[in-house]
């Protein structure tokens, strides 16, 4: 049987827009051997541009990717002793959830704020401190 490799193409984006291009690339690159032939490449597309195509499929692996983003942001609820970096892969996990998520709130390591007001002739003046203030 022949196809068009333009239209396969067009399925495997369809498939990648529906599933996410991530996903997809690396079922790809599961299928496909290293010693493979454009065939080979050819039919993993087609393989996903099916398998993309099937909303059955689409809900039950974006139900399970919930579910495992779910377990990954409950057992990590407390980030404190993490990295800047690993914090702010949580954060960014958090940011895609379908579903508004439970955050802690830290206070920041290190802080910046305003203690004088310079006016328009260049001179500076102190800004009022409140005494109850948080440091």
């Amino acid at each position: 049987m022949t196809a068009d490799t333009r239209a396969i193409i067009e399925a495997y984006k369809l498939a990648s827009r529906n599933l996410s291009p991530a996903l997809c690339s690396a079922y790809v690159h599961y299928l496909v051997p290293d010693d493979a032939i454009e065939d080979d490449l050819l039919e993993a597309y087609i393989e996903v541009a099916a398998i993309g195509l099937v909303p059955e499929v689409v809900q039950s692996v974006e139900a399970e990717a919930d579910r495992l983003a779910q377990k990954w942001l409950t057992d990590t609820r407390d980030r404190k002793n993490l990295s800047d970096e690993q914090q702010a892969e949580y954060d960014r996990l958090e940011g895609m959830s379908t579903e508004p998520e439970r955050v802690s709130l830290v206070g920041p390591k290190t802080g910046q704020a305003e203690t004088k007001l310079r006016e328009a002739d260049g001179t500076e003046t102190l800004l009022p401190v409140d005494t109850a203030h948080l440091t």
